[in-house]
């Protein structure tokens, strides 16, 4: 699996300067971009989305979009099939999404490195503080895989996690810990919850079988 070198993104709040920040990759490739798109209005300001996959689920996100400085969202997957975007139906619940984008940002959102730049870092018996040495290898597994996409009209940036939550639990034995990789579960975690992403997988997943069973 391969990543790009780490920039760092600078994610400023809305509320307090008018606009949000962050560093542009040096290209612009949109996870599924061929399927879902690009930013396709003058009036969006800023899209963020919110990618969790697993081998047989590919293809779930959320997205939330800013337009005349309100948020708006929408969940759904990929048709991989049909090569289509399925929305779906939004309940009738009232998020409060610039509480939720807010809650991201406390969550460090904006500060999160490339998983491989990312350092594992503990304290010895003896008191003295290290680092875990790792590589590409350390990466390449299998477990849910997360991405995050921050896109405006003339920026874009991706960053991509692969089974966080196993590495944490590895690394716990050493013991170290990783910042960055425990912060992107958090924003996992909230975004799951809130927005019932891990329903949409098992939706996913049955009409994916459903669909597989009529044909055969």
């Amino acid at each position: 699996m391969r990543f790009q070198s780490t920039i760092i993104l600078t994610l400023i709040s809305l509320s307090s300067f008018g606009q949000i920040e962050f560093e542009n990759d040096s290209v612009r490739s949109i996870n599924y971009g061929h399927i879902i798109g690009d930013i396709v209005s003058d009036t969006v300001q800023f899209t963020f989305r919110f990618w969790k996959e697993v081998e047989r689920v590919p293809g779930t996100f959320l997205e939330f979009t800013l337009s005349d400085n309100k948020w708006s969202y929408r969940t759904g997957y990929i048709d991989f099939k049909k090569n289509e975007l399925i929305i779906k139906e939004k309940d009738h619940r009232h998020l409060n999404l610039d509480s939720i984008w807010n809650e991201l940002t406390r969550l460090q959102i904006s500060s999160i490195k490339r998983q491989t730049e990312s350092k594992w870092k503990g304290t010895s018996e003896k008191g003295q503080n290290f680092t875990v040495r790792t590589n590409r290898e350390t990466y390449d597994r299998n477990g849910i895989f997360y991405t995050i996409e921050f896109i405006d009209h003339h920026r874009y940036k991706r960053i991509s996690y692969v089974d966080p939550e196993g590495l944490i639990k590895t690394f716990g034995q050493i013991p170290a810990t990783s910042t960055d990789h425990e912060q992107i579960v958090k924003i996992a975690n909230l975004l799951s919850a809130t927005f019932d992403i891990d329903k949409i997988m098992r939706q996913q997943l049955l009409e994916r079988f459903s669909k597989t069973k009529k044909t055969n």
